[in-house]
């Protein structure tokens, strides 16, 4: 079982992003509703999780392609495949611009952020690299306790007046669809990575059902935060900065810290995705194309990070809805076939 600790860790890690963290996907998604529908996605994501891991066990896979092909057909995988490089376009798009509003903390304009951020980016091409996906590796962790600890010290802090969880006349139970969509094409490239190191059906039941435990069990606290001062969320792009109030400033700068370098090493991360798929194409170094990219990147930043996930996280959602239903009715058709054998 400890192996099936370090792909829950994986898999929380790539969920939980710069925007989770900031809070603007959870409000943007479950603002609205209530906790019935943070636990619909739960279900949802474990049984894609199961999904994608049964067929990346099956498979022995070290990429996306062949759970692509199998899930949606040959066709279709290269929409996808061209789905994911505009997601980590996207994706680089929105972490840049979310960079501009966390450095707002140290008194730095938006614009001047985004500036720097993109500068570290192009320089980072300039240097080493495979240092910054390590450091990914530590700095996830470390984003994930320290958002934790804030939400758990600002409910215990925090006695406003708080809403019903559970019971309302509207839950929204629909928002969990678009969710888990969105989330699934990222998971699939991760876990499809790992495929020929899945070692048993065991790990990949028991990771299934803990990461989707462990991620709606996180939502759902941090969606009790946020209805606790919902009528101070749109002042912020980042509704964490909301809770952070409650906070001295030294916390506050620390989770400030830990957000920017979450969202450049996720910016890096993606940039060195864009890079693979546009060197193969074009006859140029990495760090010309490095370059380039961040300048191409630059001025679609200053649309706004709030504005970028308002619009782009529901359409990428929506896009992956076909994605999600072949995932969730995989696992049926498998039982079926093995049933007519």
């Amino acid at each position: 079982m400890r192996r099936s600790y370090q792909w829950i860790f994986l898999i929380i890690g790539t969920v939980i992003g710069a925007g989770y963290a900031s809070g603007r996907e959870i409000w943007q998604f479950f603002g609205q509703g209530n906790g019935q529908a943070v636990i619909l996605f739960g279900v949802l994501f474990s049984m894609c999780c199961y999904t994608m891991l049964s067929i990346s066990f099956q498979e022995q896979s070290k990429d996306y392609i062949p759970l692509l092909t199998i899930l949606v057909g040959p066709r279709l995988a290269k929409f996808y495949d061209m789905m994911t490089f505009v997601y980590l376009l996207s994706m680089t798009v929105v972490m840049i611009a979310g960079s501009g509003v966390a450095l707002q903390a140290f008194q730095l304009p938006k614009w001047l952020g985004i500036i720097v951020t993109t500068l570290v980016i192009i320089c980072t091409f300039l240097f080493q690299v495979n240092a910054i996906i390590k450091m990914n590796s530590l700095i996830t962790p470390i984003l994930i306790m320290a958002l934790i600890a804030v939400i758990i010290a600002f409910n215990i802090k925090f006695q406003g007046y708080q809403e019903s969880l559970f019971f309302s006349k509207d839950p929204m139970l629909l928002a969990a669809i678009p969710f888990t969509a969105l989330n699934i094409l990222p998971l699939l490239s991760c876990i499809s990575a790992v495929g020929n190191q899945i070692k048993s059906k065991q790990e990949v039941m028991f990771t299934s059902i803990a990461s989707g435990l462990v991620l709606s069990v996180l939502s759902l606290i941090y969606l009790t935060s946020l209805k606790k001062i919902s009528e101070h969320i749109e002042r912020f792009d980042m509704p964490l900065y909301a809770l952070l109030q409650q906070f001295s400033g030294i916390i506050v700068l620390s989770m400030t810290l830990f957000i920017w370098l979450a969202i450049y090493t996720t910016a890096v991360i993606g940039m060195i995705g864009l890079i693979a798929r546009i060197e193969v194409q074009i006859a140029l170094s990495k760090k010309t194309i490095a370059f380039w990219l961040a300048i191409f990147i630059l001025p679609l930043s200053f649309i706004g990070f709030k504005t970028l996930i308002q619009y782009l996280y529901p359409l990428y959602g929506y896009l992956n809805l076909y994605l999600l239903l072949t995932m969730l009715i995989y696992p049926l058709k498998t039982w079926y076939k093995d049933k007519k054998k």
